[in-house]
């Protein structure tokens, strides 16, 4: 949805309404539902960056495009990582892991890549969603590339793979798995743990989540003031180096309808 103010506030149910069996002419005993509000308010995300005015003059391979599309793309990961395991605060928004630690459901994979251990894994992950009364349906999973990988080649004893589902891609070029398509992100880390080489598996039933955002993404240039570098300890003035600035802001807000729409396997090995 959109925020054009910068918050938006829908409703969302707490409890669901109950039913039962009456008698000829008895009278129905009310069972209300109960809602919740879901709050969204823009969390703003900017990045900056300088090119020297001769590389912008003599443009001839289309460096300013490259550096448009290098800011659009460091945005988009930067998205990515926060929404993903990130953590909130006033101007951030919640992710993906938090609203799973916060209804309580984080499983643990078991340390081995077995085709039973990984079947278990994702078994376990949809079993969380189903005892919350989530559909699993049209939910999907996201993973590192390493565990895609390892799902992907896994083999059987007769050197079958064992979930030759992965092959076949959907007609929007994504692998599915278990009925439910894989997308692949490099910001699901492989180092976490004590021992640095844990990671994660994200199972999502998209049909809950809130992504708002204001509607406009702002690029902006400018060949005067002063741009910060290292985290804002250094101060470079672009018209003094004769640079133009490149500045790109958006604003978003993250939220769920229902807080049980989400489930996380830690202490993935594979």
């Amino acid at each position: 949805p959109g925020m054009p103010n910068g918050n938006l506030t829908l409703p969302g149910l707490a409890s669901t309404a109950g039913a039962g069996y009456v008698g000829e002419a008895a009278a129905i005993s009310a069972a209300d539902a109960t809602f919740r509000e879901v709050k969204l308010a823009a969390k703003k995300i900017a990045s900056i960056t300088s090119m020297s005015n001769e590389l912008l003059q003599y443009n001839a391979y289309g460096a300013d495009a490259i550096v448009r599309d290098d800011l659009v793309e460091g945005m988009a990961v930067a998205e990515d990582s926060q929404m993903l395991r990130g953590t909130a605060s006033a101007s951030a928004p919640t992710s993906f892991l938090e609203i799973a630690t916060n209804a309580s459901n984080v499983i643990s994979a078991p340390g081995t890549s077995t085709i039973a251990d990984i079947e278990g894994t994702l078994a376990n992950l949809e079993l969380v969603l189903m005892n919350n009364n989530v559909s699993t349906v049209g939910a999907c999973w996201i993973m590192a590339p390493r565990t895609y990988q390892t799902i992907l080649n896994t083999r059987d004893g007769n050197g079958n793979r064992a979930f030759p589902e992965m092959v076949n891609w959907s007609s929007d070029n994504v692998a599915t798995l278990r009925g439910k398509p894989v997308l692949v992100s490099n910001q699901v880390p492989i180092n976490l743990g004590a021992g640095t080489n844990q990671s994660e598996i994200y199972l999502v039933q998209g049909r809950h989540v809130l992504l708002a955002d204001t509607r406009r993404m702002q690029m902006l240039t400018t060949q005067h003031g002063a741009i910060t570098t290292d985290g804002g300890s250094t101060l470079i003035s672009t018209f003094s180096n004769d640079l133009t600035a490149f500045r790109l802001i958006s604003e978003h807000d993250l939220n769920v309808r229902h807080a049980a729409c989400i489930a996380v396997a830690d202490t993935v090995l594979w």
